[in-house]
């Protein structure tokens, strides 16, 4: 049986704050006539609008993604910016959320950076080495009870 931690009290040391995401994203697009489930898809954007108030980051790169995104959509622009919009305003006139945080950013050196994701990693070492891209995907499996040899021996003999 698996309990709820907000029930269980295994949070007792976090301050939570219990926001009706649902309704609040609804309310903030009822006039826009959509359908319930269409709304409630844009509660991720309330949630994020949140998460823009309380660390003092700017929406912008986010609504030029929404407006490139839903670009042949324009109902679902106007209904993602509100939500982002409503979730931020929600911070801003609630007295629930007392602090906001500032992260600075990272100070590096300069140079060329390079951001990849797992599984671009997986695709390029597939791409140019497979022993080395089957070592690495090997390590990623579980061990139990040699199933990661197996698997790995099955994965070499597949590629092979």
């Amino acid at each position: 049986m698996t309990s709820n931690p907000l029930e269980d009290h295994s949070l007792d040391k976090y301050r939570l704050f219990s926001v009706e995401l649902e309704r609040l994203t609804r309310r903030s697009l009822e006039h826009l006539g959509l359908d319930a489930k269409s709304m409630d898809r844009c509660k991720n954007f309330f949630a994020l609008g949140m998460c823009y108030w309380l660390y003092n980051r700017s929406s912008e790169p986010t609504v030029r993604w929404i407006e490139d995104k839903f670009k042949n959509k324009p109902l679902l622009v106007e209904a993602n910016k509100l939500a982002l919009k409503g979730g931020y305003s929600y911070c801003e006139a609630t007295e629930a959320f007392q602090v906001s945080y500032e992260i600075p950013p990272a100070q590096l050196t300069p140079g060329l950076y390079r951001s990849m994701s797992g599984n671009q990693a997986l695709a390029l070492g597939f791409s140019r080495r497979r022993k080395a891209a089957l070592d690495a995907l090997s390590r990623q499996l579980p061990d139990y009870s040699g199933f990661r040899h197996s698997a790995r021996a099955f994965a070499i003999q597949r590629l092979a």
